[in-house]
């Protein structure tokens, strides 16, 4: 299903029956659509009636089409729901990662997780309902769990990012400050190529923070960014792997030392621990490099149908013995704190 009213009215009506949501876009090569649905083997499939839908072959799945005009009629019978009792520990949503290095992998987040990261996010953000917040991800990544939800649960407003029109950065401002858009949650690419253009095309007024995220940020985006970023704009740097639930860490520009002129990674968000170590899974000194690992209720049980490598990535937690934090997730990223407290990425393992 593209952005639309029936994208968030189908996924408040899939979380409010108890299930599950798996986002599927349609822009995706139906090759791996299909996979998606084969390997989480979906019921329902529910997509907007703009879609000219073929059920992809070797699934099983039920295809409901969503209009406005079939929800008003449902309305009309004011029909009194089945009650629903979901344990906190039920996956709330099944995401899929880019699978770089191989078939995508199934990553159930629970609702626990969901809402632990949705306080977490508003606190960050200082969300309220003052805010707009642009939703820009494709529904495929996790990015738009953190555009949607915390948006909802703070009662702000959130504006589905409009097909077609918007491909160019300065576009994308006039249709931004046009709709009155304080908060974009953008990929760290996008935002490098918003930096080269912010001398001649300026940030809204309307904008009062930038969330960026996905890959390193530069020196040389963040060093433009200083130059023509509006006094008061925030800028946040995040990280996080989707086993994690979105967002592990998380940096306010400004908030550490920054003489080197990069933006580091940032410290954990609430309800999530890190920890950096070597080969033996030892903690390493303090400045020294090593691997990221990460603790809290907001991880995944695991990969969905992959028990080896749901073994090997999470581990038990040799460092915490509280039941929140006993499981570890090896991310395989290498960090390594500054001396103001912040982790700096440096890279992949491999």
């Amino acid at each position: 299903m593209e952005r639309s009213l029936e994208l968030a009215v189908s996924l408040l009506g899939i979380l409010k029956a108890g299930a599950a949501y798996v986002p599927l876009d349609p822009d995706y090569p139906i090759d791996r659509l299909t996979y998606m649905l084969q390997d989480c083997k979906a019921a329902t499939l529910l997509t907007s009636a703009a879609q000219e839908l073929e059920v992809p072959l070797g699934t099983t799945v039920s295809v409901i089409p969503v209009s406005l005009e079939r929800l008003t009629a449902h309305q009309a019978k004011r029909a009194v729901p089945t009650p629903v009792r979901t344990h906190p520990d039920d996956p709330a949503y099944l995401i899929y990662t880019s699978g770089s290095t191989g078939n995508p992998k199934g990553v159930p987040i629970s609702h626990r997780s969901l809402v632990i990261h949705n306080r977490a996010t508003i606190e960050s953000f200082t969300l309220s309902e003052s805010d707009t917040v642009l939703q820009f991800a494709t529904i495929n990544f996790d990015i738009s769990v953190e555009e949607i939800f915390p948006t909802w649960l703070a009662g702000a407003t959130l504006t589905f990012r409009p097909a077609g029109p918007l491909s160019t950065v300065p576009t994308l401002l006039q249709w931004v400050e046009a709709e009155k858009i304080t908060i974009l949650n953008l990929p760290t690419a996008y935002w490098t190529e918003m930096t080269a253009v912010m001398q001649d095309c300026a940030l809204p007024s309307c904008v009062r923070l930038v969330v960026i995220g996905g890959e390193e940020a530069s020196k040389e985006a963040y060093r433009r960014w200083k130059l023509a970023a509006p006094p008061g704009v925030g800028l946040i740097n995040s990280y996080g792997p989707t086993e994690c639930t979105v967002t592990a860490t998380s940096y306010r520009a400004g908030s550490g030392d920054e003489t080197d002129g990069t933006l580091p990674i940032g410290r954990p968000l609430a309800g999530t621990k890190a920890y950096i170590v070597d080969g033996n899974l030892q903690l390493t000194p303090l400045g020294s490099t090593g691997e990221l690992c990460l603790a809290g209720p907001c991880l995944s049980s695991g990969y969905l149908n992959q028990v080896a490598l749901t073994n090997e990535k999470f581990i038990d937690n040799p460092f915490d013995t509280q039941p929140s934090y006993a499981r570890l997730y090896r991310t395989g990223d290498r960090v390594r704190y500054r001396r103001d407290g912040n982790l700096e990425f440096l890279g992949r393992l491999d």
